[in-house]
């Protein structure tokens, strides 16, 4: 798929259809990862976790604890 670079303030953007999230398994506001290899760069899912904070994390296992 080629695409465009466009400019945003200072940061440059690719824009994405629907159908590229989709094949991406992201929505809009979801955080990606870029990855250098090889070949060229390489845009990979982040999981949920990767964004919590230590605390959300504990949160989270704390509520899963006390439930029976």
């Amino acid at each position: 798929m080629r695409k465009k670079i466009s400019k945003n303030g200072t940061s440059a953007t690719i824009t994405l259809s629907p159908d590229e999230l989709r094949v991406l398994g992201v929505q809009i506001g979801d955080s990606v990862s870029l990855v250098e290899e090889v070949d060229g760069l390489h845009i990979l899912k982040v999981s949920p976790a990767e964004d919590m904070t230590w605390d959300e994390k504990m949160k989270i296992l704390k509520g899963l604890s006390t439930k029976k």
